[in-house]
């Protein structure tokens, strides 16, 4: 468990990098910057909220236009991002539903977090993430506090899957010890009651002992 709570604390910092006055002036911004649309994606994605059907736009980011999926912010991530509760509901999900993170939902982020320094080997569209922190905050301080949580809850959900099954073998291994011990107890119980008739027994051998001697 040590090995992915960082990456919770990580979430935590992230949304608490962000201001009221970075998500007020999120609110107002009648054109977001396309990184703040991909981003609002990734955060539908990580928690399991709709988004708009696959399709492919022609899209500009950092000055560069390439393909890839069309966002899902004028359908669905504004109307999450006009909620009052917006970042308590973001740390409600990183301490109550963190681990309703599954190997999809990364799937389904992939696209949005992939990224290799090795040119050879890197597949996305940019050169760098499409949700890419220092590029997020050039638009937004709070874009780049809410890709630095998409990050995180992902990297907390790759170190959980390798912890939950050990926590599963420790749980029951617990279970199997208490059930043991109940046991052990049940039998020195029984153990001692049998002494207790056996010292009983003895006590009146002993008195017949003596009295066949006085005979």
């Amino acid at each position: 468990l040590d090995r992915a709570m960082p990456f919770l604390r990580d979430a935590e910092a992230a949304c608490n990098s962000i201001t009221k006055k970075d998500i007020g002036d999120l609110k107002v911004n009648r054109k977001p910057a396309n990184i703040i649309r991909y981003v609002f994606d990734g955060l539908q994605l990580l928690m399991q909220k709709q988004v708009v059907p696959v399709k492919y736009v022609q899209v500009e980011i950092a000055k560069k236009e390439v393909g890839f999926l069309q966002d899902s912010f004028e359908e669905f991530s504004i109307v999450e991002l006009g909620k009052m509760t917006f970042l308590q509901d973001l740390m409600a999900f990183a301490a109550n539903q963190k681990d309703t993170i599954n190997d999809e939902t990364v799937e389904l982020l992939e696209p949005y977090l992939r990224v290799d320094e090795d040119p050879v080997k890197h597949w996305g569209p940019w050169e760098h993430k499409v949700c890419e922190p220092s590029i997020a905050e050039k638009a937004s301080g709070a874009a780049k506090g809410l890709c630095l949580f998409v990050a995180a809850m992902v990297q907390y959900q790759g170190a959980a899957k390798i912890v939950q099954p050990k926590l599963g073998a420790l749980k029951i291994a617990e279970a199997q010890l208490s059930k043991a011990m109940a046991q052990l107890n049940a039998a020195e119980s029984e153990l001692a009651k049998v002494m207790a008739e056996v010292a009983e027994l003895d006590a009146e051998l002993g008195k017949a002992q003596r009295t066949m001697k006085e005979l």
